[in-house]
């Protein structure tokens, strides 16, 4: 596959929402507790699971309207191992 997009509706004040995906705080509480992120265009975000981690490139912050990441950097282990490694890198979120 070339190209995934998925679309979906939370039914939430654009806020929290925003607070959610885009402060470590926010991603701690749905996302993965071991992250390290700033809110701040420029900086990047590393999202740890185990032994498996991603880094994301902060594009583009328009409080409580868009957030953009770029993916920079995975490593996913699994107990069966995938195809790509890093299958993430170069998309955006």
């Amino acid at each position: 596959m070339n190209d995934f997009q998925c679309k979906f509706k939370i039914h939430a004040e654009p806020k929290k929402v925003y607070e959610a995906i885009s402060t470590q705080h926010g991603l701690q509480g749905w996302w993965t507790v071991d992250c390290d992120a700033e809110s701040k265009e420029g900086s990047k975000a590393t999202l740890r699971f185990g032994e498996t981690y991603t880094v994301m490139w902060v594009e583009k912050l328009i409080p409580n309207k868009q957030i953009r990441w770029k993916c920079l950097e995975q490593h996913h282990v699994a107990e069966r191992p995938l195809q790509k490694q890093d299958e993430w890198v170069g998309t955006h979120l």
